[in-house]
C-alpha cells in the first residue's frame, strides 16, 4: 500500500525558509530580518511550547542565561538614562531619549535569534532538517555570487548590470563590498556537498579543485580578512584529513600570497 507523502507542512515550510537564508543575505537585512522572524513564527507553531525545552538541561540554563544577560545590561545601561533625562544633569542627551528607548527595544527583538536557534535545536533533535537541501542552496547561491564576480571583473559588468564599484566587484550586493565575506562562508557548504557526493578515490582531487574555484574570485573580491579565514579553513581541513604532506606546501603557499597581497596593498 503506498502511503502518501504530504509535500505542504509546517516542518518543509521551515526547511524552506531556512533554505533560502543565503538568498535573503544577498537581498538585504530587512529579507534577512523577515526571513528569521517567518522561521520563529512557523517553528512556535510547529512546536509551540515544546520548542523551549533542551534535552541537555546546561546548555537550556547556559543559552537562556546568556539571553537573559544581555537583555539585562541594555536595561541596566540604558533605564537610568531615560528616567533621570534631565537637561542640566545631562546636557549631552538632550534629544537622545528615543535613542535609549530604541535601544531597549532592539534588546527584546534580539530574542528571535533565541527562538531561531531552538527551531533549528528541534529540527535536529526530530530529524526534520533536511540538510541536503540547505547544502544544495547555499551551493548554489555561493556559485552564483563567485560566477558574477567573475564576469563583472572581466566585463565591468554583473549579470545584472551593475558596473564595478571603486575598482572592486560587489556582485549582487551593489554598493557593499561583502561579496567575498559570502563567499567565505559559504563556499565550505559548496566544498562538503560536492565531495560527498563522489566516491572515496576522487574526494581529494575534487577537494583541491573547488579550493581553486573559490579561491579565484574571493581572491578578486581584494577583502584580506574573508581571504585569509577561507586559506585557514583550508589547511584545517587538510589537518583533520591528515594530510600532512600537503600542509607544509599549502603553508607556503599562504605565506607567498599573502607577502604579495600585502605588498600589492601597500
Amino acid at each position: 500500500m503506498l502511503i502518501e507523502k504530504k509535500l505542504f507542512t509546517r516542518v518543509n515550510l521551515i526547511n524552506l525558509l531556512i533554505a533560502v537564508l543565503p538568498l535573503s543575505l544577498i537581498i538585504g537585512n530587512s529579507a534577512v530580518n523577515i526571513n528569521v522572524v517567518l522561521i520563529c513564527l512557523a517553528g512556535i507553531m510547529t512546536y509551540k511550547f515544546e520548542l523551549f525545552r533542551i534535552n541537555e538541561k546546561i546548555y537550556q540554563y547556559l543559552i537562556f542565561s546568556f539571553f537573559l544577560y544581555l537583555i539585562l545590561i541594555t536595561l541596566i545601561t540604558n533605564i537610568p538614562l531615560i528616567v533621570n533625562y534631565v537637561h542640566k544633569t545631562h546636557p549631552y542627551l538632550e534629544g537622545s531619549r528615543d535613542y535609549y528607548i530604541d535601544n531597549i527595544i532592539k534588546s527584546f527583538y534580539f530574542l528571535r535569534f533565541l527562538i531561531l536557534f531552538l527551531v533549528v535545536n528541534k529540527l535536529v533533535q526530530y530529524n526534520h532538517f533536511n540538510l541536503k537541501f540547505f547544502y544544495a542552496s547555499c551551493s548554489f547561491f555561493v556559485l552564483a555570487v563567485s560566477v558574477d564576480i567573475v564576469i563583472q571583473v572581466i566585463f565591468g559588468k554583473n549579470l545584472f548590470g551593475y558596473p564595478i564599484l571603486h575598482s572592486r566587484p560587489t556582485s549582487f550586493f551593489l554598493n557593499e563590498f561583502i561579496a567575498g565575506g559570502y563567499i567565505q562562508k559559504f563556499s565550505l557548504f559548496f566544498i562538503f556537498f560536492c565531495v560527498s557526493l563522489v566516491q572515496k578515490d576522487y574526494k581529494d582531487r575534487i577537494l583541491y579543485l573547488l579550493f581553486f574555484l573559490f579561491f579565484i574570485p574571493l581572491l578578486l573580491t581584494v577583502n584580506r580578512m574573508p581571504l585569509l579565514l577561507y586559506l585557514f579553513s583550508f589547511l584545517l581541513i587538510l589537518i583533520l584529513r591528515k594530510k600532512f604532506k600537503f600542509i607544509f606546501v599549502f603553508s607556503l603557499i599562504i605565506f607567498f600570497i599573502f607577502f604579495g597581497i600585502f605588498k600589492y596593498y601597500s
